[in-house]
């Protein structure tokens, strides 16, 4: 019995001697992966000129061309001061430390001619797919910004802000093998929507989603223009030859049932910007 307490004795000893260099273990690497976001670091990265309008910014996919080509991830900078001609550019420098983005505002300036209409400057930027940080600055102010992007959505939480302005901290993606459907019509001939739904949700292999939670959703939300405009319905294809098979469906329904001036509007847009539109049959 005694040898059993020398024994629990000395094991609790070690313990105690241990738990100290266990937690340092622990504490050390979760440091090294803290990004410092101090005005010293930020120094180097700092210009001597800067703009006289605080930012509007938003993440979003693009596409450079018209080609059946998956989108590129981007950020899109608006000063919200307005210029008296609509192609004011922002000029920056970009800076990129491991998974860390950093943007510096230098100047707006504009080119040799001016498009006269107010509105405000601009630019966009690559967001590489890596980035867990997004630093903004202007002149003496930094903002920062913590990021997450997967493949469903890019997320931004802010950390330090005081000329950035982000309207919604969560933007969705386009999800890969889908496309929206958007259909407007006049005040007399409202069930041609129904009608085509039915048409592409029976004869096609395609799945209907939403997007769930907070957010800007990628695709346009509804029609425009139209005396009816629709919310739009979202859905998922099994292979891109379905999609093109809903495409030759749109095509015979609007030869159809559509006529010219009947104010109707049916058009299907993928996620790798592939479109169908009714008034093109």
């Amino acid at each position: 019995m005694i040898i059993v307490q020398l024994f629990v004795s000395l094991h609790q000893n070690i313990m105690k001697q241990l738990l100290p260099l266990i937690l340092i273990a622990l504490v050390i690497p979760a440091c090294e992966n803290v990004t410092d976001f101090s005005d010293e670091w930020y120094q180097q990265y700092k210009g001597s000129t800067s703009i006289d309008s605080d930012i509007n910014f938003n993440p979003v996919e693009v596409y450079n061309s018209g080609e059946v080509v998956p989108p590129i991830l981007k950020l899109q900078f608006f000063t919200t001061k307005s210029y008296g001609c609509i192609n004011y550019r922002i000029n920056t420098t970009q800076f990129e430390n491991k998974d860390e983005l950093i943007l510096r505002f230098d100047k707006v300036e504009i080119g040799p001619v001016c498009l006269t209409a107010i509105g405000p400057a601009y630019t966009s930027i690559l967001l590489p797919e890596k980035t867990k940080y997004v630093v903004l600055i202007n002149g003496d102010k930094i903002d920062e910004y913590e990021v997450t992007i997967d493949e469903e959505k890019v997320y931004f939480s802010p950390k330090t802000v005081s000329f950035s302005n982000l309207k919604h901290r969560q933007t969705f993606r386009y999800p890969k093998d889908s496309f929206a459907l958007l259909c407007g019509t006049n005040v007399d001939n409202t069930h041609l929507c129904g009608d085509f739904y039915t048409l592409l949700t029976d004869s096609t292999n395609v799945s209907e989603f939403t997007f769930e939670g907070d957010g800007i959703i990628p695709y346009p939300d509804s029609t425009s223009g139209n005396w009816r405009n629709n919310p739009a319905t979202f859905f998922t294809y099994s292979s891109f030859e379905e999609y093109l098979r809903a495409g030759d469906l749109l095509k015979s329904f609007s030869e159809k049932n559509l006529t010219e001036n009947d104010g109707v509007t049916i058009y299907m847009s993928s996620w790798n910007n592939k479109h169908f539109r009714s008034w093109m049959f």
